[in-house]
């Protein structure tokens, strides 16, 4: 560090690495463009694929692979709700302030609802706060603050058919991310300065004078001995009367080894069926039913028997030889797995009990 010091230049806008990778694709009539993040996928009934990543607000895929059409975003789309009539999905984009060409773009929220046959704008609004969505079966859909907000943010019921049917405030409430849920649910935190436990929650439909109860059904420590801080992990609803979800435990000092879980309750009361422990925090979590697939953070995703909780397989994806991270998943239906990563890709995967 004691040796003569530059000034380095630059030429404004050079990209040396990225503007030789284009220059190697437009050589051999591909375009390359950089693709990173997607943070979620979901699969349609006539077989496109939608995807939410860094770079594209919502982009669809024909069953065949090729790009039918996408929503270009630098700051790309983060969750996806396909609404209930099939046509159309809700997405939500947190946008960072950054310099562009027409200059100083500030930061800010985005919802949108986005037409699945051409990708045009059908409504949008801004929540004002970067927003989370949980959603039930039926297709009611809450946009929900992401992060407690200096003031406090609203929470926005959507029904079915797009239209609002409740803004009101929830408190101490953080969405608790399960798919397939036949109630939209939450963590319900304690209030600041107590010693009560927090609580999974759920939203009922009834609503009165504007605002939905919400029922408590289980504390979310299932195991009441516990001293460590409890955080609920991504989640899928199995038929009518079971909830399977991650968690990790928190001691303060960071996430530790063997701290980590998957596990199965009945929605009646939160007692375990079943209890799967692991080393690294489950990143995204669905099932078909019969198996459940859990991605986690070191790149690996577990195959689970959702009636026994016993492991059927864990395989580290690879790409070409390469491993790739999964960052988000789907399972559409028995024996096919959607997984989204953390380099951009989208892989369709065909599952059984072997592999």
């Amino acid at each position: 560090m004691t040796g003569p010091r530059v000034r380095r230049v630059r030429p404004p806008g050079a990209e040396p690495a990225r503007d030789f990778l284009r220059d190697r694709a437009a050589a051999a009539a591909t375009p390359w463009e950089l693709r990173r993040q997607v943070r979620a996928v979901e699969a349609l009934e006539d077989g496109r694929v939608l995807a939410a990543l860094q770079g594209a607000r919502l982009e669809c895929h024909l069953p065949s692979g090729e790009l039918q059409w996408a929503v270009a975003d630098l700051d790309g789309g983060r969750q996806i709700h396909v609404c209930a009539d099939r046509r159309s999905a809700w997405v939500h984009v947190r946008h960072t302030g950054r310099v562009t060409e027409s200059g100083w773009r500030r930061a800010g929220n985005l919802v949108q609802r986005i037409a699945l046959d051409s990708g045009r704008s059908l409504e949008e609004f801004d929540p004002g706060h970067a927003v989370t969505f949980t959603a039930d079966r039926v297709g009611r859909l809450v946009v929900r603050e992401a992060w407690p907000a200096p003031e406090q943010g609203q929470t926005v019921i959507l029904a079915p058919d797009n239209t609002e049917a409740a803004r009101f405030t929830l408190p101490n409430h953080d969405v608790f991310a399960v798919r397939r849920g036949g109630r939209p649910l939450f963590v319900q935190r304690p209030e600041p300065g107590t010693s009560e436990r927090q609580w999974v929650v759920a939203l009922e439909p009834e609503v009165t004078d504007g605002t939905p109860s919400v029922r408590r059904l289980f504390p979310l420590d299932w195991d009441g001995d516990r001293t460590m801080h409890v955080f609920a992990g991504p989640g899928t609803q199995v038929g009518d009367d079971a909830l399977v979800h991650a968690a990790t435990l928190h001691d303060h000092r960071g996430l530790l080894r063997h701290n980590a879980f998957v596990l199965r309750r009945r929605l009646a009361d939160g007692v375990p069926q079943w209890v799967h422990g692991c080393d690294e925090p489950v990143t995204a979590l669905d099932g078909d039913g019969h198996t459940v697939y859990a991605a986690h953070r070191s790149g690996s995703i577990v195959a689970i028997d959702a009636g026994n909780g016993r492991p059927r397989w864990e395989r580290v994806l690879h790409v070409s030889g390469r491993p790739v991270v999964p960052l988000s998943l789907t399972a559409p239906h028995a024996g096919r797995l959607l997984v989204g990563t953390v380099d951009g890709r989208i892989l369709d995967c065909e599952t059984s009990t072997g592999r």
